[in-house]
């Protein structure tokens, strides 16, 4: 997934919600070499990217070529989201990596995909990872943390993560209405975004 350009200095969600804390992450930390943690990484980057090059090709032309040296782990997600798409045939994918700003909380992002479910515009998250022993990738709490503050830039009430698995061909979805969008964004994430905003400022005064 390429690097985003926005025209001002504003942090994107994906950088607020880097300040919360993974427990698990932590922990694997402790027992795992730097150099490993750091190609674990770099290549978890690398295919969450290239997965969503392909769904957003998929969207956007009905399409997808499969050009990478992670052709089993695309492919498999890949083959997860037409999954998805089979089975859930009322959402009906409309447009993709939309870029937004907020003018009033003075933050950046970029929305995977919107759908329509009937007469009502839907915002749609995907995400990518491994089943393990379960029969479906995990969704976590900061995806929907994350969708909330998606679903304030596009102003819309109801949203869907999609997780697809990589290592299988399965998927696992969680639908979010506007009560708990709301309670997601205004007592996760903008207290996040003060947070972030407070260290930010503090380092360019010792700048």
């Amino acid at each position: 997934m390429a690097k985003r350009a926005y025209q001002n200095d504003f942090p994107s969600v994906t950088t607020v919600l880097s300040l919360l804390n993974n427990y698990g992450l932590n922990e694997w930390f402790k027992r795992t070499p730097y150099s490993e943690i750091l190609e674990e990484s770099n290549r978890g980057k690398k295919i969450g990217g290239e997965i969503h090059t392909v769904i957003q090709s998929y969207i956007e032309n009905g399409s997808a070529k499969i050009e990478t040296t992670d052709a089993i782990e695309v492919s498999n997600a890949l083959k997860s989201f037409m999954l998805f798409k089979k089975e859930n045939p009322e959402i009906v994918l409309k447009k993709s990596e939309v870029e937004k700003t907020s003018d009033r909380y003075l933050f950046n992002g970029t929305i995977d995909a919107l759908a329509e479910v009937g007469v009502q515009t839907v915002l749609l998250d995907w995400k990518s990872g491994k089943c393990g022993i379960k029969d479906k990738p995990p969704i976590y709490d900061s995806y929907k943390t994350q969708c909330s503050a998606y679903c304030h830039l596009m102003g819309l009430e109801r949203a869907i993560i999609v997780s697809v698995a990589k290592d299988a061909v399965a998927y696992d979805k969680y639908e979010m209405g506007g009560e708990e969008i709301k309670g997601e964004f205004e007592e996760v994430f903008l207290p996040l975004l003060r947070i972030w905003i407070h260290k930010n400022r503090n380092k360019k005064r010792k700048d």
